[in-house]
Formats: C-alpha cells, structure tokens, sequence
C-alpha cells in the first residue's frame, strides 16, 4: 500500500470517520459541514461504482437531503415581521 500503512489501519482510520461524523449528524452539531463530509464519498464514487451503488444508497442520500434542508430552515427564523437567514450558523 505504498507505504501508507496496512489495509487494518485503512479500515481503522475509515471506521473512526464514519463515527465522528455520524455523532456530529445525530447531534446536530454543523449540519451543513457534515452533509458535505459525509456526502462526498458517495456522490464521487456513485458514478465508478454504477447504478447499483446509487440505488443502493438512496436512502442515505434522502437523509443528508433531509438534515441540509433542515439546517436551513432551522438558521432561518422570522424577526420583527421579516424572515432573517442567520447563513453563519
């Protein structure tokens, strides 16, 4: 592996991303960052990988599609009559 390390340090390093980002999307914590973290891997592979790694993760996509929205509306609060997008949230 070009001298980067075993395939257990891969699986160790990939396994230890998947759980800090799926902490930081269950407690809500930078919801935009995190989409965009974890969406990354299965939108740049969906087109190597074929038709059925992208039917087969539909429902991911649905989620992320769900807490980007989500996030948006949450940064968006009415004030004083007027709807007021606080975009640094």
């Amino acid at each position: 592996m070009l001298g980067l390390g075993s395939a257990a340090h891969f699986i160790n390093f990939a396994a230890t991303m998947e759980l800090v980002l799926a902490a930081l999307l269950l407690a809500g914590q930078l919801p935009r960052l995190t989409v965009v973290l974890v969406g990354t891997p299965f939108v740049v592979t969906a087109p190597l990988l074929g038709v059925r790694e992208l039917v087969g993760h539909l429902p991911l996509y649905a989620v992320l599609l769900v807490v980007l929205v989500e996030a948006q509306v949450a940064a968006c609060r009415p004030s004083g009559g007027a709807l007021r997008c606080d975009l640094h949230r």
